[in-house]
């Protein structure tokens, strides 16, 4: 307000508030420049990653089960 007084030389007129808004807008744009934004990819990213960490297990387990009975049971039948 200080900063429309001395534009404008009066207080509560119509000139007076379009300085005062476009003071507003100006420190409004400054803070906004020094705002930290945070970023949401990384997150989302990470949380799709711990989803996904159970199926990645279970493949794993499956394919040791798999490479397991083709080693034990796969050989013995060629045997016979």
């Amino acid at each position: 307000m200080r900063i429309a007084t001395a534009e404008t030389g009066w207080v509560g007129n119509a000139e007076y508030w379009g300085a005062c808004m476009d003071a507003f807008k100006v420190l409004i744009e400054r803070e906004r420049n020094t705002l930290c934004a945070p970023q949401v990819l990384p997150f989302v990213r990470s949380h799709n990653r711990m989803w996904r960490l159970p199926l990645i297990a279970m493949e794993d387990m499956f394919t040791v089960l798999h490479t397991h009975w083709q080693r034990n049971m796969g050989g013995s039948s060629r045997a016979l």
